[in-house]
């Protein structure tokens, strides 16, 4: 089987790139963040451990993408797995749920979720990012879920106390 393999990343140019953005942005001049919501915090939201296993999924338009690693506490990673889709339309909470219960896996001990979707920034039980549903767009329409955050509703549909960061 062939894994997907992580580019070197170069974290000073990252860092300078994304600084020069936030500068720009604060002086009002044209940049692709328009503003930052959330302050992220200085610690792991993860417990120290010799390994583990975390999973992001990320949830569009018409797309979703599920990745799981292994993190070990040299810093190294390993891919599990990696899949891409159609996203289903989310006319309820219960669409939702279904996709959740498919596409989460029972190792992940966190997941980090990029959701393409209208949300008020919150923070979780965990000190993670989260989100308010403010509402759907297009076919989306998430009825059942405007108003609550979603990492605690990711939480209730898995089961499991897990941190959720949503983005």
């Amino acid at each position: 089987m062939n894994e997907p393999l992580l580019p070197q990343l170069d974290y000073k140019t990252i860092t300078k790139n994304f600084l020069t953005e936030l500068q720009r942005a604060s002086l009002g001049k044209p940049s692709s963040i328009s503003y930052l919501r959330n302050q992220l915090f200085q610690r792991s939201i993860l417990k120290p451990h010799e390994k583990q296993i975390i999973q992001a999924i990320v949830i569009g338009g018409t797309n979703y993408i599920t990745a799981t690693q292994e993190l070990f506490s040299d810093g190294t990673t390993r891919f599990i797995s990696h899949k891409t889709g159609e996203l289903p339309l989310i006319a309820d909470e219960t669409i939702l749920k279904a996709f959740f219960r498919k596409h989460y896996d029972q190792q992940a001990v966190a997941l980090g979720i990029n959701f393409g979707f209208p949300m008020l920034p919150t923070i979780g039980p965990n000190g993670e990012l989260d989100g308010k549903m403010l509402g759907g767009t297009k076919e989306h329409l998430f009825t059942g879920l405007v108003g609550k955050n979603l990492g605690d509703f990711i939480r209730e549909t898995i089961k499991k106390n897990i941190p959720v960061a949503v983005a």
